[in-house]
Formats: structure tokens, C-alpha cells, sequence
């Protein structure tokens, strides 16, 4: 693959040349030093293991059928996967299989927010919110 971005860098192309620059930086992220992020006081240093995402689905309609519309429920489900060695847990509030209908923002919120909340008093593993919507985004993150 190198061998083909040097190729391509000997090229006087003005479409090749950005192509080469894009392949060359996509590959710097394998060769280079690994990159480590910390979210709240764990350290998640990427590329030397494997993370677990413990995945809460909080919507009835849930394509893998495990929705969950309860919160004491929900927490509980995530504490039992932080108990399993779960890295992260993912909380979504809104379907999206194959035919799902859209719901409101206001509806993906009564669903993530009140477990948002009472998992991240009750569990030490970070939450990530599943979601397109920003205001769900940036009400999750308040």
C-alpha cells in the first residue's frame, strides 16, 4: 500500500494527489503511535484490546428485541453489564431498524434522560448516547 501512495504521489495529478494524501494519512493511523483518550477517570488506550460497549436499547420497537421501557430496569441491566467487564455502556431511545417510524426529540428524551441520569449515579463506566438528534445529544451531555 505504501509502494501504491508513492505511485500515485509521482503522478502530476490534481484528482490523484489528494487521493494519495488521504490514503497516506488513513494508513498513518496503523503505523504511528497508538492514541489514548480518557473519559471521566478511565483511560481507554486505543488499539492494544479489545472494549466492551454494554448496549441498552430503551425504545419498545427495538430490532433486537430487548427494548427496554422501564428505567429501574434499564439501570439495572447496566449495572449488570459493568459488572461483566463492560467498558462503556450505550444507551438508544429511538428505533432504527429497516421500516422504524421517526418519533419526537421530546419522546427520545422522557425515554434516555431519567436513565442517563440514574445510571450515571449508580455505575462508574462511562454512557455514550445512541442518537442523529443533537438535541437529544446535547441534553444528554447537560
Amino acid at each position: 500500500m505504501f509502494d501504491l501512495i508513492e505511485q500515485l504521489r509521482t503522478r502530476k495529478s490534481k484528482t490523484i494527489q489528494p487521493i494519495a494524501d488521504a490514503l497516506a494519512g488513513a494508513l498513518s493511523n496503523f503505523s504511528g503511535p497508538r492514541n489514548s483518550m480518557r473519559i471521566g477517570p478511565r483511560a481507554f488506550e486505543w488499539g492494544t484490546r479489545t472494549y466492551v460497549m454494554g448496549i441498552l436499547n430503551l425504545s419498545p420497537d427495538s430490532f433486537a428485541g430487548d427494548g427496554l421501557t422501564d428505567v429501574e430496569a434499564a439501570v439495572q441491566r447496566a449495572a449488570q453489564f459493568a459488572r461483566d467487564g463492560a467498558d462503556l455502556i450505550d444507551l438508544g431511545g429511538e428505533s432504527t431498524r429497516p421500516g422504524s417510524e421517526p418519533i419526537s426529540v421530546e419522546e427520545v428524551l422522557q425515554r434516555v434522560i431519567p436513565v442517563i441520569e440514574r445510571t450515571a449515579q449508580e455505575v462508574e463506566v462511562p454512557i455514550s448516547i445512541d442518537t442523529y438528534k443533537a438535541a437529544v445529544a446535547r441534553q444528554a451531555l447537560a
